[in-house]
């Protein structure tokens, strides 16, 4: 059993299931890795694309540099970066190098040597790009460096994901509640999903029953 909730009621739920559970907080004192592989091989056992992978960090990345807009009623919604065409360009070039020495088995990449936003950012910049893209390649680099890899949050973002995402337990509970509002919480709750996905896909006992919860969910979504 797969149990995330943002109420504060993971480590009741493990003590009532006994022995054989375990209890994780997530919060901003770990570090998760946006480049982390989150596609997996299909049923015929064919290597994921690297699209769909760059596609899945492109909207990560939206999602940290999201922000909150005042709505009619005038409370705060949550929205997400929004990527012009030639930005997605950029960042999917960039992603191809990036991942090139894996390409042929891109979901054997671990996420102790996945390169991080750093990397990312050094590639961009080292790119051949035209005339015509430069400004706009140096303003996106300016924002993806100055946020993410060198501000505060670069300690959360720029690393090697630190979170046990470790689902061999009897029970396993993820508590979502100290994770703050926007980017943070609706980017926990992507990468829980990838990751139970990825272990749905690449179990060893596929016999054994699993079942997975995600307790209000409405209300985690409601306060990103």
């Amino acid at each position: 059993v797969v149990f995330f909730e943002p109420q504060g009621h993971a480590r009741r739920f493990i003590r009532a299931c006994g022995h054989g559970g375990a209890a994780y907080k997530l919060d901003m004192r770990q570090q998760i890795n946006v480049l982390d592989v989150v596609v997996a091989r299909d049923e015929d056992g064919r290597p994921p694309p690297l699209a769909a992978q760059n596609m899945q960090v492109i909207n990560q990345l939206a999602i940290l540099l999201g922000t909150h807009e005042p709505s009619a009623d005038g409370a705060a919604t949550f929205r997400a970066r929004g990527f012009s065409t030639i930005e997605r360009a950029l960042i999917d070039h960039a992603l191809q190098q990036l991942y090139a020495p894996w390409a042929a088995d891109l979901d054997q990449l671990a996420p102790a040597e996945t390169p991080t936003l750093a990397d990312l950012c050094a590639i961009l910049e080292q790119m051949p790009v035209r005339e015509s893209t430069r400004a706009t390649r140096t303003a996106l680099l300016d924002e993806l460096y100055l946020y993410l890899v060198s501000s505060s949050v670069g300690s959360v973002y720029n690393g090697r994901t630190s979170v046990a995402w470790d689902f061999s337990h009897d029970a396993t509970a993820y508590d979502l509640t100290a994770l703050e509002d926007g980017a943070p919480r609706v980017l926990y709750t992507a990468q829980a999903f990838g990751a139970l996905n990825r272990y749905v896909r690449n179990r060893p006992d596929r016999d054994r029953p699993l079942v997975a919860f995600f307790d209000e969910f409405a209300y985690t979504l409601g306060k990103a």
